[in-house]
């Protein structure tokens, strides 16, 4: 919802375009129909810290004179054809709230190139506009967004072990992934030679269908096993969540979705993203870190292929 909000808060229309299941990456191939003359920006999520499929993404935001916004919250040291998330659009914005790769409790970075226009406004907008090489001057309308001292240098102390406990966290996984096994109706997350999956959470989905009961029923009886899981990472699509489809924004207000300045109409009740839904009802979501152990991983994903054995469907 933090990327959501963003765009509200600028006044500006989210509008939602469908994820990959496999990947609940946003699908490059709904992208280009969502995109109208009034569009500005593309945000792609790299959900769980897998990237999303930027060389495609890239193409259409250029046809169209977009720019992008990479959403790398989840994605820290996430790589893309040995390109860092982040730096491969114009602009990349990371999160160091308490669950993040790195986290200084709160706050977050934005970067972009320098020498651009977007990143000198960027480092504009962490001190009111005001570039400090003149006296009390104020550029333009800009907040004050920056780290404290102490926030950025718990940040920076963290920067410095990164890559480790990355290598900790896709070692774990992979353990995990290994012992629940690739099996009839589960979809393990994707390892690829073009990305390093970064593991920000394990999340895998599963088909009904192959199962004699549904997901939830499949998430208590892992719990029951000791190990700790949650049906998906979102209970429901954004666009189904009370203060987007019944429009409570400002007080008594609709805006920016009913304002004077937006000439068009957007009514979130009306959207359907059928790879969102399925994600949603289907996955199994772990919260991730790097002080779980491959052999603890192990542990886990015997539990979790016990269980899924136990309720698998015959003949599946």
């Amino acid at each position: 919802m933090g990327t959501v909000i963003a765009v509200l808060l600028q006044n500006a229309i989210p509008v939602f375009v469908d994820v990959q299941p496999d990947t609940m990456n946003l699908d490059p191939d709904d992208l280009e129909g969502k995109i109208t003359p009034r569009s500005n920006a593309v945000i792609p999520v790299h959900m769980f810290g897998f990237p999303a499929d930027m060389d495609r993404i890239m193409a259409i935001a250029g046809k169209h004179n977009l720019i992008v916004v990479e959403d790398c919250a989840q994605a820290h040291a996430t790589l893309y054809k040995g390109r860092k998330c982040g730096s491969i659009g114009d602009v990349g914005c990371f999160s160091f709230q308490q669950t993040k790769h790195v986290t200084a409790g709160e706050g977050g970075m934005v970067i972009a190139r320098a020498d651009s226009l977007r990143g000198r406004k960027l480092q504009l907008c962490a001190d009111k506009g005001w570039p400090r090489e003149q006296y009390r001057e104020h550029l333009f309308l800009a907040p004050n967004y920056h780290l404290s001292d102490l926030q950025a240098a718990v940040a920076l102390a963290q920067l410095r072990k990164l890559d480790p406990m990355v290598e900790a966290r896709r070692r774990s996984a992979m353990a995990l992934s290994s012992a629940i096994g690739e099996s009839a109706g589960v979809t393990l997350p994707p390892e690829v030679p073009w990305a390093r999956y970064t593991y920000f959470a394990y999340q895998f989905t599963v088909d009904p269908g192959k199962f004699t009961v549904g997901r939830d029923r499949l998430v208590e009886a892992i719990r029951a096993e000791g190990v700790g899981v949650l049906p998906s990472y979102l209970p429901k699509p954004l666009y189904e969540y009370d203060f987007l489809a019944n429009v409570k924004m400002y007080n008594e207000t609709r805006c920016p979705l009913e304002c004077p300045y937006y000439h068009g109409k957007m009514d979130y009740r009306t959207v359907s993203c059928p790879g969102m839904q399925r994600c949603c009802s289907t996955g199994i979501f772990m919260q991730w870190n790097e002080k779980i152990t491959p052999p603890m991983a192990r542990t886990m994903g015997a539990a979790i292929a016990k269980v899924l054995g136990h309720y698998r469907r015959q003949g599946t």
